[in-house]
């Protein structure tokens, strides 16, 4: 039964007990017009109004039970989130009804299942969106921490290719020892703070010819400085190198003739170099990890920077043979050094 058929059923029997409550009453007008007699007709009106009353609440009472009947199940269906079971007998003119609440608890639920869907494409995007916030803030800090060891011109690189920053690997590459001659006596002259200023204002510049040559800051142990090239550029890393520690050679002395112009201690700078196959990697402990690089070849620069003399630059026989004619050296010899049982042979750069 469709709802219009059930509702003008339904109309149909209040209408009916409508004219069962009036009837009476232009039966009652045509007596009192006929006798006159205000009383008799009233009485007489009254007689004939008593069955059909009764009639017409009898039928608003089943009306009325029905409807009840089906509130009951409307309100169970709804609690259970159901839709009104079939109905039968005397509650088929209900149908309509029934019908147009089954309706609506279909419509329910389906908007609560695109409800149920759009939460959660809201918390997958939310995932996302954090996730992507996450990578953003990591990004942003490895950025800050890359631009303390190499130059702003390698930092993308770095960050382009991270996951190679986790993994230790054997790489061809040039390092440099640096180590500030006499720091230790003249900065037992200065105050602590005149100490960091001189070496911070030394620093700033070596660090800053690493970075346009594509080196990497490696570390600082006290007033010597460690860089490698052939990291983030393997190409010619040893002729970088060789050119970086020139231009540091020739800014530690621009340095020493300010002071000395300005009436303070001055120093002047060694310079160490060997290219050869290091392992690449973090070395440390699980709370402090160190990206660095370890090998035969680190040991050999830093010996040579403690032989090298002021203003001098040593470099091995590997680094020279990779430079080949590009950078003037001249052979000093074979040099024995500390806690290696073989000589090699070394070269200075020319001033």
């Amino acid at each position: 039964m469709n709802a219009n058929g059930g509702g003008h059923r339904m109309l149909a029997q209040l209408r009916l007990a409508w004219l069962l409550a009036i009837l009476p009453l232009p039966i009652a007008a045509v007596l009192l017009a006929w006798q006159g007699v205000a009383a008799e007709a009233m009485t007489i009106w009254l007689v004939a109004a008593i069955p059909s009353a009764i009639a017409a609440f009898r039928m608003l009472g089943g009306a009325g039970k029905r409807l009840h009947r089906l509130a009951q199940r409307i309100a169970h269906a709804g609690e259970a989130g159901e839709q009104v079971k079939e109905l039968a007998g005397d509650e088929e003119e209900l149908r309509c009804i029934a019908d147009a609440y089954n309706q609506l608890r279909r419509t329910i639920d389906q908007t609560e299942q695109k409800y149920r869907a759009v939460t959660i494409r809201l918390m997958v995007y939310s995932q996302e969106i954090e996730k992507h916030q996450k990578q953003m803030r990591e990004e942003l800090l490895l950025r800050s921490e890359l631009g303390r060891y190499v130059g702003q011109n390698v930092v993308e690189q770095l960050v382009q290719n991270r996951t190679k920053m986790h993994t230790n690997e054997e790489r061809q590459v040039t390092v440099i020892f640096a180590d500030a001659r006499s720091f230790t006596a003249i900065s037992e002259s200065l105050t602590p703070e005149e100490v960091i200023a001189m070496l911070n204002a030394y620093f700033e510049g070596m660090v800053a010819i690493v970075f346009k040559h594509h080196g990497v800051l490696d570390k600082f142990v006290g007033d010597q400085l460690m860089a490698v090239f052939g990291l983030m550029r393997e190409e010619e890393h040893a002729l970088h190198a060789v050119q970086a520690a020139i231009e540091m050679r020739q800014i530690s002395i621009e340095i020493a003739r300010q002071r000395r112009m300005a009436g303070l201690p001055a120093f002047e700078v060694g310079i160490g170099i060997n290219s050869g196959r290091v392992v690449v990697g973090n070395v440390g402990a699980t709370n402090r990890m160190d990206y660095t690089v370890i090998g035969d070849a680190v040991n050999v620069a830093a010996r040579l920077e403690g032989i090298a003399g002021e203003r001098q630059i040593l470099t091995t026989e590997a680094t020279y043979q990779l430079c080949g004619a590009q950078i003037p050296m001249q052979p000093i010899g074979v040099k024995m050094l500390r806690n290696r049982g073989e000589p090699i042979v070394c070269y200075q750069v020319s001033e």
